[in-house]
Order: structure tokens, then sequence, then C-alpha cells
């Protein structure tokens, strides 16, 4: 009679035991404050890579379609080198309408890599997703 008494205390503390932990892991611990972030990371190197010169326009355009986000802002300066003057300028954005620039994730990126011509071509690229 002992023995019964026992294993039916220890089910009961068992089953008792599996619930609140049950209800610990499933109702308490996942309203806690755990955040999980996500990077979106496109490859704008290799975007640039895909072509020798750009246009502003142009290259807004293919990180548009590319990537897909809903902001670019492409600005291209050649600076003479001999020089140091700014040989050429070139600024170009796609901005969506009806959301806020506040409610969008923007990174920025800059790129240079210089030319046969003794000119360097500096990119300055933001690109903004939802």
């Amino acid at each position: 009679m002992k023995a019964q008494i026992q294993v039916i205390s220890a089910s009961i503390a068992f089953t008792i035991i599996a619930i609140a932990v049950l209800v610990l892991f499933t109702q308490i611990y996942s309203h806690t404050g755990v955040s999980r972030s996500y990077e979106i990371v496109y490859d704008i190197p290799a975007i640039l890579r895909q072509r020798p010169y750009w246009t502003a326009k142009d290259l807004a355009h293919t990180i548009i379609n590319t990537t897909g986000a809903v902001y670019c802002y492409v600005s291209i300066k050649e600076m003479d080198l001999a020089n140091n003057q700014v040989v050429s300028e070139d600024k170009y954005e796609i901005s969506p309408l009806t959301i806020p620039e506040e409610q969008l994730y923007i990174r920025s990126f800059v790129y240079s890599k210089g030319t046969i011509m003794g000119t360097v071509l500096t990119y300055y690229i933001k690109v903004g997703y939802k």
C-alpha cells in the first residue's frame, strides 16, 4: 500500500512539474524581451562590378530591381588626381511618395575605384528598405 501511494504521489508531482514547465516556456518565456533582427545584405560591390562605368540613373534602377529596395540615392563623383578637381558629378534618387523616410531602413555605402586616366570614381549609395 505504501508503494502504491509513493508511485501515485510521484506521478502527480511529475505531472504538476511538467505542466508548470510547459506553461513557463510556452506562455511566459515566449513573451519576454527577446528580439530577433535580420540584416538585409545585398552585394552592392557585385552590382558595381557588372559594368566599368555607370550613370547614376542606371545604377539606381539596377539596385532597385536587383535588391527589391524601395529607396535609392546614387551620387557618382569623378575626381582628377593631378589637378584635384571634380571632372564630373552625377546624382539620381528614386524615392517612394507614400512612405516617409523615417519608416525606411536605410544603408549607406561608399566605394571608390581608380581609372587608367588618373581619376578616381567615388560612388555614394543610400539604399532604403521597407
